[in-house]
């Protein structure tokens, strides 16, 4: 389910996000003084479109630590790798407990009321309204 969310979240940003670039590349890039990132054809750079050896290194060094960043504040606020792995059933693959809940096979990972897959804690403009149980219903 975490999973789910995160790739449906990055859809729903890169389905917004693709053609606004396109749009508001030119009058930003001159507003800041700087050149034009699309290519030729007036595309965003891609790996179809070409264009992407414009791109500097350093930006793809931003967006991976980012990434990172993002994925590490999300691997900390669920349960650690040893859960992860029994719920990968490693568990039932090596007959020990990895996951330190006292038994070999079901992993309690999910099981956990603090855990919500997907809620990262972070809605600054304040849209949601709801309880706990009401964001794990949704």
């Amino acid at each position: 389910r975490e999973a789910e969310l995160k790739h449906g979240r990055l859809a729903m940003l890169a389905a917004v996000g693709w053609p606004m670039a396109e749009q508001l590349n030119g009058p930003i890039s001159k507003v800041m003084g700087l050149p034009s990132t699309l290519t030729s054809a007036g595309l965003d750079p891609s790996v179809l479109n070409g264009g992407l050896e414009n791109t500097s290194p350093v930006y793809w060094l931003a967006v991976l630590a980012f990434a990172t960043a993002i994925e590490l504040f999300a691997v900390k606020r669920t349960p650690g790798l040893g859960s992860t792995l029994a719920a990968l059933g490693l568990e039932k693959l090596t007959g020990k407990d990895i996951d330190g809940d006292g038994q070999v096979g079901e992993p309690t990972m999910l099981m956990a009321e603090s855990y919500l897959p997907g809620d990262l804690g972070f809605d600054p403009l304040g849209l949601f309204k709801g309880t706990d149980k009401h964001k794990a219903d949704l």
